[in-house]
């Protein structure tokens, strides 16, 4: 059994922000998923069965900063170890439209990967990285002599008609790697992707 986990925020005013790639990403890669609410998860859920193994695709609705908590629940209760846990979510740090999957680092400064890491009380699972970053845009802090985004402003900003484009033309890629992973493991995806 495999989980993957996407991140995001609930409601309507977080539909289509860069922060919500994961999920719009996802959308996209596996349109045949239907969802329904969890309660003992706060999560919306979705299984089916890819390469032979039952696969539950998750969307957390906990509230980014929460997500771990979804994780922890899903974790315990389908009895996985969380190195059969993937993690979908955005990356400002990654050229927008790319996608790289990573396993056992930090969190990057991603809120929603450190409630993971903390709530498992491990680093050891799959991230699968969408990237919403150029390089021009984003800063660390706002600075009044500068003209580049706060981090926090540009991922909880909307995506603009292109950057939505681009992630709806990766869902095919991003479907192939999640099939790999379930079929041959994280680290063949990695050394055939990365």
């Amino acid at each position: 059994m495999q989980i993957v986990l996407a991140l995001g925020n609930p409601g309507s005013e977080y539909e289509k922000t860069r922060h919500n790639a994961g999920w719009i990403a996802l959308g996209c890669a596996f349109p045949e998923l239907t969802w329904s609410f969890e309660k003992k998860f706060d999560a919306e859920i979705s299984e089916i069965t890819l390469a032979n193994e039952i696969t539950i695709f998750a969307r957390p609705l906990t509230f980014m900063n929460e997500s771990g908590k979804t994780a922890l629940a899903l974790k315990n209760f389908y009895n996985v170890a969380a190195d059969h846990i993937s993690v979908i979510y955005d990356d400002v740090d990654v050229v927008l439209g790319r996608i790289e999957i990573s396993h056992g680092k930090g969190d990057g400064g991603h809120n929603g990967v450190g409630s993971v890491i903390d709530r498992l009380a491990t680093r050891h699972f799959t991230r699968i990285r969408i990237g919403i970053g150029e390089d021009h845009t984003v800063s660390e802090t706002a600075s009044n002599t500068s003209s580049r985004i706060p981090r926090r402003v540009f991922v909880l900003g909307k995506l603009a008609p292109h950057e939505y484009e681009i992630l709806k033309n990766i869902s095919p890629d991003l479907r192939r790697r999640i099939e790999l992973i379930v079929k041959n493991g994280r680290d063949n995806a990695m050394n055939e992707y990365n």
